[in-house]
């Protein structure tokens, strides 16, 4: 039977710390356990209460289990921290009972630091496993073959970063893998696993993944066959690689790359309107200034003219002196100053702006009547006409102005056809193409026509010998003609083209591919105003 002195040496020598406290948690007793675990002696313990040597963080812990002592609850197991005499702090592990009636608490206590330090460190490291398997970005795949077909198939643990599904979901689901590829893309990768079947080799394939949150990821898939000692293929090893971030990155730089082209498509197309803008700017005041000349040069040979044409009228009178060879002289000198005249009335259309007399007009009696006004040059030069004219509604035009550019320009295809051909003149109503369009945004005026924009279209077609390509650029240039001498001013296409253009609409020459020449207006079905 143990006797009270053999329990005092017990308490003296455990080596677990013992003491015994009243139920105000002060200390009453310690044993030497104490002075070798913390370093306090125990005269320094005995009267002072346990909170003062616990852990601010682990007092509420602490008291609230003690409390539940003196409510009368036997036993209490706890962790705590407590204060060394060098100010560190241990981890002990308690066990305490209380007695009653004599309103005592026994406990013995245990230092678990250095368990408390492993459990941390372990703790730490399955945090840095848990930290690096999520940012590992491949892992290995084996493919195990039985004669000569897939027998099944083992994941390693990177799969859980990577599909975002661990090695046992492969294994429970042989499928999963098939269902995770994209849609698109599953015929690709069945055709590259049937290839590494049959014993070949093919090139790394990256294709689309559902991972398994449902985000969309692109991996490289890159194997390497393997054979046992006898050559047989037995299956392959594969490495997965997540290359979403670099995917990612290849179509932002595709992205990029296409706003720089379309950046530098709108700088080119600015740049090339900026240089045309130029460039009419530089026409325009070369035909002001060809224009003032013009006018400086009608005016001084226009009076001169006048007096000629009076002469040679008074000079045609029959008299008794006339010869036949006076005769011819004199009507050449009047053919003369009749083409010296024209070229005035040209120089003058030229030079001189005035107002369109804008009214509604029909198209097809305007055409007809222009031929009619020819009928003399096209019968001279035996050249048939056609016509062909749509349903065309009404345009506002200046009929006059037209009219003259209509019979300048069936004049041409007569003089273009001296041995005789035909002449096919066709009428219809469309919308304004894209390249018709003008490309003036700021334009509020309606001179400029606009895509969709309802037009008359005029083609006059000759079965002439066509115009050399190098001469199209320069038809409309003023004074430029390929007629022979005495034939043309070289004004009649430019002022054709300058009344066209106060119209709001086009013009346009080119060559035919049967042969010949053929010129394409373009008119406003409606027009405001405008000027000459």
């Amino acid at each position: 039977m143990w006797d009270e002195k053999d329990m005092e040496h017990f308490f003296e020598l455990s080596l677990d710390m013992l003491c015994i406290a009243d139920c105000d948690g002060y200390f009453k007793r310690v044993n030497p356990a104490w002075e070798r675990t913390l370093g306090y002696p125990k005269q320094e313990l005995v009267g002072r209460p346990c909170i003062d040597f616990i852990h601010p963080d682990d007092r509420e812990t602490t008291m609230r289990e003690a409390a539940s002592l003196a409510r009368g609850l036997d036993t209490i197991s706890l962790e705590n921290r407590y204060r060394c005499q060098d100010g560190s702090y241990k981890w002990l592990s308690w066990n305490a009972k209380s007695l009653f009636p004599q309103q005592l608490i026994y406990a013995a206590a245990r230092d678990i630091t250095e368990q408390k330090r492993t459990e941390d460190a372990l703790r730490k490291s399955e945090e840095r496993y848990k930290e690096l398997l999520a940012s590992i970005t491949d892992y290995i795949y084996t493919v195990h073959f039985q004669n000569e077909t897939v027998a099944f198939t083992s994941h390693g643990p990177g799969c859980l970063a990577v599909t975002g599904y661990n090695p046992e979901d492969y294994t429970k689901d042989p499928d999963l893998w098939y269902r995770m590829v994209h849609p698109d893309d599953r015929p690709a990768v069945v055709a590259n696993a049937a290839k590494m079947a049959a014993g070949e080799a093919p090139p790394p394939i990256e294709h689309r993944i559902f991972h398994r949150d449902g985000a969309i990821r692109w991996v490289r898939n890159q194997r390497v066959l393997r054979y046992n000692p006898q050559g047989e293929l037995t299956g392959y090893d594969g490495l997965v690689s997540d290359i979403t971030l670099r995917k990612e990155g290849e179509e932002q730089v595709q992205q990029v790359n296409m706003r720089l082209r379309h950046a530098l498509a709108r700088l080119t197309r600015s740049d090339e309107e900026r240089i045309y803008a130029q460039m009419r700017l530089i026409e325009a005041e070369k035909l002001q200034t060809v224009g003032r000349l013009a006018s400086g040069v009608a005016h001084e040979v226009k009076n001169p003219l006048a007096v000629l044409q009076m002469g040679l009228g008074c000079l045609a009178k029959p008299s008794d002196t006339d010869t036949p060879q006076l005769s011819l002289i004199l009507k050449e000198m009047g053919d003369a100053v009749n083409r010296a005249n024209a070229v005035v009335g040209d120089l003058l259309d030229f030079a001189f702006p005035t107002e369109l007399d804008l009214r509604e007009t029909e198209i097809e009696p305007l055409i007809r009547k222009s031929l009619l006004l020819v009928r003399h040059e096209l019968t001279a030069a035996k050249v048939k006409v056609a016509t062909a004219f749509g349903n065309l509604p009404s345009c506002s035009l200046d009929e006059n102005k037209i009219e003259q550019v209509l019979i300048n320009l069936f004049t041409n295809a007569c003089h273009a056809m001296p041995k005789g051909g035909l002449l096919a003149v066709t009428t219809r109503q469309r919308s304004a193409t894209a390249q018709e369009a003008g490309t003036d945004e700021g334009d509020r005026s309606g001179a400029c026509l606009r895509a969709g924009e309802q037009v008359v279209v005029i083609e006059i077609a000759d079965t002439g010998s066509g115009i050399s390509e190098k001469q199209i650029p320069r038809i409309f240039d003023p004074f430029f003609t390929t007629k022979p001498t005495g034939m043309g001013s070289g004004l009649g296409l430019t002022v054709t083209k300058t009344i066209i253009d106060l119209h709001g609409g086009l013009i346009d020459i080119r060559n035919r591919p049967e042969g010949g020449a053929v010129v394409t207006i373009v008119l406003k079905c409606e027009r405001k105003d405008a000027r000459l």
